[in-house]
């Protein structure tokens, strides 16, 4: 899920919701795309391209990817963060991760686009 959370950023979010319709954990991406989720030196690339198609840069989550849920530990990556796996992660030790299928980004929508759907 995606929040806007500024006129300039927002986040990119996986929220696991209990049985009585809370929020009971929350993880903000950590690895963010660029030129797809956020464009790095924005001011400086303003001056040579349009940045409308990337409107928005993410803010860069913290932590592990655990999410601890009433029903068990719950180890996600979003999108790219899969390849950015720490081997000391729980999920690089022995848990498989759950593999987010991203929003729709500037970056997906190129043919060349590598397939995000690892998890499916």
């Amino acid at each position: 899920m995606t929040e806007t959370v500024s006129a300039i950023a927002f986040r990119n979010e996986i929220v696991a919701w209990g049985p009585s319709g809370h929020i009971v954990a929350v993880y903000e991406k950590v690895h963010r795309v660029p030129f797809g989720e956020y464009v790095p030196y924005r001011s400086f690339f303003a001056h040579f391209a349009n940045l409308t198609a990337v409107p928005l840069d993410a803010v860069p989550g913290h932590g592990t990817g655990l999410m601890k849920t009433p029903a068990a530990p719950l180890g996600v990556l979003v999108s790219y963060e899969v390849f950015y796996a720490d081997p000391q992660s729980p999920f690089g030790r022995r848990r498989r991760p759950v593999a987010d299928r991203p929003p729709p980004t500037p970056l997906r929508t190129r043919p060349n686009s590598p397939d995000q759907d690892i998890g499916r």
